[in-house]
């Protein structure tokens, strides 16, 4: 069975039943001795019993309580449905949001890192399949790691600074720092 004839079999058979509630309700308020009532009150426990048949047809369709919490209400429930799916939406644009941060903060983490480890990255990069793994990297930017880059700067930068600090240019290889500690 579809679940397509199965639920309008459902429905048929809730309508037929309220159908007879409905007319046996109308015959208690006009209530006439005759076998009329009696006969509409024996039709709807044939329907409820029918009703009660094709449960075990049922038994994979749940709702959820707040479905009936609405009926019992005298609302919709339909506006359950309407109300999942703006709660849905609401945590949908706030995980979107947290996503987009995240991508955000990746992407400065690794400009900053490759600033620093140019070629680690670089390396990383390409194992994970980066499209910017084959990016350039700067030639004024070395790895520490790999020992091709000079801590404490050019000859030129050291000369400079020497001739600043005693006044004298002539020897590069001095200790920069000689006139900066204390005795």
């Amino acid at each position: 069975m579809g679940d397509r004839n199965r639920f309008e079999l459902l429905e048929e058979a809730i309508e037929s039943i309220i159908n007879h509630a409905r007319e046996a309700g109308i015959i208690v308020c006009d209530y006439q001795p005759s076998i009329t009532f009696q006969r509409r009150i024996n039709e709807l426990v044939i329907r409820l019993q029918d009703v009660n048949k094709l449960q075990n047809d049922f038994h994979d369709v749940f709702v959820p309580i707040e479905v009936f919490t609405k009926i019992d209400a005298g609302q919709n429930p339909q506006l359950y449905t309407r109300e999942c799916m703006e709660r849905a939406l609401a945590r949908n644009e706030a995980v979107r949001g947290k996503l987009e941060s995240l991508r955000r903060f990746r992407a400065l983490l690794m400009s900053e890192l490759s600033s620093y480890f140019p070629n680690e990255i670089a390396k990383y990069r390409s194992v994970r399949g980066d499209p910017d793994a084959f990016a350039p990297i700067p030639s004024s930017v070395g790895s520490l790691s790999h020992g091709n880059t000079n801590v404490f700067g050019t000859s030129q930068q050291h000369a400079a600074l020497h001739s600043q600090t005693n006044g004298s240019t002539s020897d590069a290889g001095d200790d920069i720092f000689q006139n900066r500690l204390p005795p």
